[in-house]
């Protein structure tokens, strides 16, 4: 199972094309809309509301891979080191999102844009455990031409691999071929073989 979360003022619906792409290629999605999406909220809270999704729909034995754009790479993390996710799960992949912060989180208010500036205490909390993600083989994507994280490098995450993409805006990562062709072969290489076998033979 892919869990995708999205980012702020985002809903599911975000995902279309990359879980269209995912489920061709085989894999279960799940697109859930957190609420409420403005900023208002901590990543806690949200978190909270992703711990309680996979315990209501994913069986605690089965493989899980979380994506998050944006905000929801950061929620993501939440739920992995503060919440205890990272033993359950098998993948994490970020795209755009602001693991060091974005300074464009000044220009508003609520709990959760206060999460997402740069040296937050919650930043800086999960910037201090983020090592024990690392057998999550964590990947971020993120795009040097990104307005929205403000600078864009704070996309560019000490524990992950790093790959760039020269996508001219920040919503078009979730509609660029070679981020979805990406997130395709960092899932294909993290399941389990007899599970990648029976994709082979389900699209044959």
């Amino acid at each position: 199972m892919a869990i995708l979360l999205h980012g702020l003022f985002d809903t599911g619906k975000v995902f279309s094309d990359l879980s269209a792409r995912l489920r061709k290629t085989g894999f279960c999605t799940l697109a859930p809309d957190l609420v409420p999406n403005d900023g208002s909220v901590s990543m806690a809270t949200l978190a909270a509301q992703v711990k309680e999704i996979i315990e209501r729909e994913v069986e605690p034995s089965a493989w899980l891979a979380l994506i998050g754009f944006s905000m929801g790479g950061i929620v993501a993390r939440y739920y992995l080191q503060e919440l205890g996710g990272y033993r359950r799960t098998q993948r994490l992949i970020t795209i755009s999102s602001p693991h060091y912060g974005s300074w464009l989180a000044y220009g508003a208010e609520g709990e959760g844009i206060k999460d997402l500036r740069p040296k937050s205490p919650l930043l800086q909390r999960l910037n201090t455990s983020a090592d024990r993600l690392l057998p999550l083989k964590p990947l971020s994507l993120w795009t040097p031409l990104d307005l929205m994280i403000v600078p864009a490098h704070s996309s560019v995450w000490q524990q992950a691999t790093n790959i760039a993409f020269n996508v001219v805006a920040h919503p078009l990562m979730l509609r660029s071929e070679a981020v979805h062709r990406t997130v395709v072969h960092a899932l294909l290489e993290s399941e389990p073989e007899e599970l990648i076998h029976e994709k082979i033979s389900t699209q044959n």
